[in-house]
């Protein structure tokens, strides 16, 4: 990191493969891995599934992002929130930094700098989660190609095929 805030090694919880997509679009295997970490001593959950690609509900994002759905603490959700524009804005506007800063409340989030740094500590975390999770993807033998994969009729779910 290139700031002070610390960060805690990234660990894993792999729930399992689905199919998705539709034939607009076509099929693809979203791996359901939760990967979290402490920022700063703020627990930060990152999974896929955040958003949806094409604004179709059939089609959830395979890429990793922070959630926002739960696990993660709420002051990250609300940092990770503002994009760098937000941030630059708030140096003219102290009114603004100061219902922002109400609205963390947070002893340890009290300037500018405070927010800045917390931003970039959750965007690099992400870059380094990201990395984090193809490696558990190679790690674990997964798949991103749907012809590896069997679903199961009961649950969607898929299951890797036997290696031939």
């Amino acid at each position: 990191m290139s700031n002070s805030i610390q960060t805690t090694s990234f660990d894993y919880n792999y729930h399992s493969a689905q199919k998705h997509g539709n034939n607009n679009y076509g099929e693809y295997v979203r791996h359901n891995i939760d990967i979290y970490n402490k920022i700063g001593g703020f627990d930060a959950v990152y999974q896929t599934s955040g958003s949806y690609d094409y604004n179709d509900y059939s089609c959830p994002s395979p890429e990793l992002s922070l959630s926002k759905d739960g696990g993660t603490d709420r002051v990250l959700c609300i940092i990770d929130g503002l994009c760098q524009s937000d941030i630059d804005a708030l140096q003219n506007d102290q009114e603004a930094m100061e219902e922002l800063i109400e609205k963390i409340n947070n002893n340890q989030i009290k300037t500018l700098a405070d927010i800045q740094n917390y931003y970039d500590a959750i965007n690099e975390n992400l870059i380094s989660a990201k990395a984090e999770f193809e490696s558990i993807i190679d790690n674990l033998e997964l798949s991103n190609d749907i012809d590896d994969y069997s679903e199961c009729e009961e649950t969607g779910l898929l299951t890797m095929k036997e290696k031939a």
